[in-house]
Parts: structure tokens; C-alpha cells; sequence
């Protein structure tokens, strides 16, 4: 989005290198200006997903629920503020893979997804990556309950981690609905290698 995970990072890790992808155009200007000259941070505008292409995207007034997919109805519905209110936007879209590969990544230490429920599309435009584990850890973010039309849940990204032997190592819940159910929560999964050396066995 604008920031805020490099400049969370940047405090853990300051020698990091970091690739910093935000397809809506109203916070990238931002995230561009605020490390334009800061040696270790690439910011790109464009999406992650399944294939490379263009598509629809939903750039909302508070830009941090904007999304390649759609609000539910019903969250539209009950949101306060019109929160998920948007304009339909054109954007380029690519692959982690491709990504990757003319970026010159051939591992990446810690990869953080949060594209509000088009999580599965980008991990399946990484399989490669995935099937040769040059992804160490995942910390991705995970819905509970109905938030966007076609959004992945749980269940699904942990099955589809699963088949490339990765681990779910630990997960945050962090909002719920007004009623005290189980929102959204962010997640942890490691690879294998990573999982026998902090879990030696």
C-alpha cells in the first residue's frame, strides 16, 4: 500500500532487499515518493496474479480494501463510511513468477501477501517458485467470512500450500464482524527446509 510493511521490515531487517508491488495508482504515488531514493526498495505498480494480462480492478476510497476482486454485496451493504466504495480501473497484471525472473529474484526470504482475498491467484502465478521452495516463509493474509466475490478462504490456501509441503506455522487473528465472528487474520507458512531447521526433529 503506502508504506508500511517496508518501513516494518526495513526496522527488522535494514540491509533487506525489497520489491514492493501495489497496483492502485493513488497510494504507489506515495509508496514511489517515500523511498524514491532509498537504495534497497523497489516499488512497482502493477497486480499479482494467476496470469499475466490486464484486468478490472476495484480502487476504493480507502485504498487499503481495494481488490482484483469485487466486494461482497452484503459487506457493501453493512459497511459504515462507504468503505468499499470504488471506481472500476484498468491495470496490468503478472505473475510472481515472471516477476521474479526479469527482477533477477532466484529466492525470496519472506514473501508477504495482502490483496484482500486474490491471495490463491497469486500463489498459483508461483508454482514454480513454491515447487522448488525458494519461497523460505509466507505471511499471507487469511478470510474467514464472505468479504469478496470469488475470495480464497483458509481451507483453500492452506490445501494448496500443503501439496508444495509447505507448513502452516502459526496464524493472527485480527478482525471480527460486529456479531464477534472470525473476520480476517494474517498467516504464517514456512517451507520445509525452513521448518526442520526451526523444528529440527
Amino acid at each position: 500500500n503506502r508504506g508500511q510493511s517496508v518501513e516494518a521490515y526495513l526496522e527488522l531487517f535494514p540491509q533487506a532487499k525489497i520489491h514492493s508491488i501495489e497496483p492502485h495508482p493513488v497510494p504507489f504515488a506515495e509508496l514511489q515518493q517515500r523511498y524514491a531514493e532509498h537504495p534497497t526498495v523497489q516499488a512497482e505498480c502493477f497486480a499479482l496474479g494467476a496470469e499475466p494480462g490486464r484486468a478490472t480492478f476495484h480502487a476504493a476510497d480507502l485504498s487499503e480494501v481495494s481488490s482484483l476482486l469485487a466486494p461482497d454485496p452484503l459487506v457493501v451493504k453493512r459497511s459504515v463510511n462507504d468503505t468499499y466504495r470504488h471506481q472500476e480501473i484498468e491495470v496490468e497484471v503478472d505473475t510472481l513468477q515472471a516477476f521474479a525472473a526479469r527482477s533477477g529474484i532466484e529466492h525470496i526470504d519472506v514473501l508477504k501477501l495482502d490483496v484482500q482475498g486474490a491471495e490463491l491467484q497469486v500463489l498459483e502465478g508461483a508454482a514454480e517458485l513454491l515447487r522448488e521452495q525458494q519461497i523460505d516463509l509466507l505471511f499471507v493474509e487469511v478470510m474467514f467470512a464472505a468479504n469478496y466475490s470469488g475470495q480464497c478462504y483458509l481451507d483453500e490456501l492452506w490445501t494448496h500450500l500443503k501439496d508444495y509441503g509447505y507448513v502452516l506455522w502459526d496464524l493472527f487473528p485480527f478482525l471480527h464482524t460486529r456479531a464477534g465472528r472470525l473476520w480476517t487474520g494474517n498467516s504464517i507458512f514456512v517451507s520445509p527446509r525452513l521448518a526442520g531447521q526451526l523444528d529440527p526433529r
